[in-house]
């Protein structure tokens, strides 16, 4: 499908978006030779210097957003990786991509990014580390199988030093790289906090040897805590001073992990200046999904894919586009995980043809400064649990009140417009509630705003369950071939924590 059926209508009630750029119509540079784009998982933005002044801890990052296009109201279409990835690299959402649950291969039918820029003339690779994103899953479409690298996408790599150097002695070459990783997936690596305090002795602070009890605690625990915390922290005692003593323990943690992937990501940027492409190069910056540490609200703790939390939801897009006649800016208006492919397609000047799942927007005239900001609205929604996760937490109270049975019917959504966030969101026994939100004066979501007596707050209901209708309706309309479980789900999902 070229369009998603229920975006129609959803621009009633918008809020004027803002593009806060500094771009003109300037005359259009030549294509990059060097495409990147960097998506590590479970990355929550609000840890980032470009999206929180008060981070010391990601001067990478800081350096290249000088240079660099920051979305400020990125959507995510899932806080689950394999949506997640799929969405970003289809241009398109579920009903699109075919993606409700991970691990699951993709259709071959699907038009990836990787093809596009095949199609174009580039060179593709694929440096895939993420279990739910693999190229034995068909997340690499359109990459060659000797193209397709396993590890971390690193500056010092002899794979990637190759393809510089081939850049630079040929220049009518051209690479296009994608990268799916994490090294902030929870459970947190501890091993990284003694060099994160000696780099950064700031944010040590308060901090010493015997927090790590707390974090050998939640590990020891980490399912209970995570998914049925209520009942674990009165299993387990926990008063005050140990769940403090935790959040803080997660909290640095996740912090040194962090920094760790600014710096992987900073030493592949300097290969590439080194190299002399740096400039003739396209690297766009964004995450599969975000994290909830630990938050009052916030039913599942140092977690992600199971609530539509806005730590989750909301993930970095960051684009430096120097060839493509963009300059350094932030863009206030809404953008989504399917709009990555067909805006770096854009501004690339690579052309998709018509008639693909593709439904997301190119922005780059937008970023050209040739078009007005787009009113795009952002949709989002939760995950069909796998059987073998659900099995698994049958004894996990608060889980099965989200999820009692694997079952697409209990299905929650969400849409943001500018700072205004709608849900209508299971919380148990089949009943789902109205909530809205005022993401600029109530980012954790504390207040419910949704009045049943205000017009508008019903009509972005039922905007939201016709979202929600037509995910079901294409979950049981798809074919069962065009969403196989590979033969090693429970491996992978090991792999990430998501069953013992």
């Amino acid at each position: 499908m070229n369009r998603i059926g229920w975006t129609r209508g959803v621009s009633r009630g918008l809020l004027a978006l803002a593009l806060v750029l500094g771009v003109s119509s300037a005359a259009r540079a030549e294509a990059p030779r060097l495409v990147i784009l960097y998506v590590p998982c479970t990355v929550n933005k609000s840890f980032l210097s470009p999206y929180d002044g008060a981070v010391s801890y990601t001067p990478y990052l800081d350096r290249f957003v000088k240079d660099s296009v920051v979305f400020e109201r990125h959507q995510t279409e899932s806080g689950q990786s394999g949506i997640a990835y799929a969405s970003i690299f289809s241009g398109s959402q579920s009903p699109g991509h075919g993606v409700y649950s991970h691990p699951q291969v993709l259709s071959e039918d699907l038009y990836l990014i990787g093809e596009a820029f095949e199609d174009a003339g580039y060179e593709t690779h694929y440096w895939a580390a993420h279990p739910m994103a693999a190229g034995s899953l068909k997340y690499g479409q359109g990459v060659a199988d000797k193209n397709h690298h396993d590890g971390l996408l690193i500056g010092k790599d002899k794979r990637l030093v190759r393809i510089l150097r081939k850049l630079r002695r040929d220049p009518n070459a051209r690479a296009f790289i994608m990268a799916s990783f994490t090294v902030t997936h929870g459970p947190y690596n501890a091993n990284t906090v003694d060099a994160f305090c000696q780099r950064f002795p700031d944010e040590c602070k308060n901090w010493d040897a015997g927090y790590k009890k707390y974090y050998d605690l939640y590990i020891n625990n980490a399912f209970q805590l995570s998914y049925n915390f209520p009942e674990a922290s009165k299993a387990l005692k926990l008063g005050p001073e140990e769940v403090r003593g935790i959040s803080i323990a997660q909290e640095q943690y996740y912090k040194a992990n962090v920094s760790l992937l600014d710096a992987l990501f900073g030493r592949l940027v300097e290969r590439i200046r080194v190299s002399g492409l740096l400039d003739q190069s396209l690297i766009a910056f964004t995450a599969d999904h975000g994290e909830v540490l630990y938050r009052d609200g916030a039913p599942f703790k140092w977690t992600h894919g199971h609530a539509l939390a806005p730590e989750v939801l909301n993930v970095p897009w960051i684009v430096r586009a120097p060839t493509a006649g963009v300059a350094p800016g932030r863009y206030a208006g809404v953008t989504r995980s399917m709009d990555v492919f067909p805006t770096l397609a854009g501004l690339a000047e690579v052309s998709i043809p018509a008639g693909t799942q593709v439904a997301g927007v190119d922005l780059a005239p937008t970023l050209r400064g040739d078009v007005k900001p787009k009113q795009l609205p952002g949709y989002s929604h939760t995950a069909l649990i796998p059987e073998i996760v659900q099995e698994r937490a049958k004894h996990w109270t608060l889980f099965r009140r989200f999820y009692p049975r694997n079952d697409i019917e209990f299905m929650s959504v969400a849409l943001r417009q500018a700072d205004r966030v709608f849900k209508y969101r299971h919380v148990g026994e089949g009943k789902f509630n109205c909530e809205y939100y005022d993401a600029a004066s109530d980012p954790e979501e504390k207040k419910n705003l949704c009045d049943p007596a205000n017009a508008e707050h019903m009509q972005m209901v039922a905007e939201l369950k016709a979202y929600q209708a037509a995910l079901q309706r294409s979950f049981r309309e798809r074919d069962a071939a065009d969403s196989s479980v590979p033969a090693d789900q429970a491996e992978r999902l090991r792999s990430l924590g998501y069953i013992e």
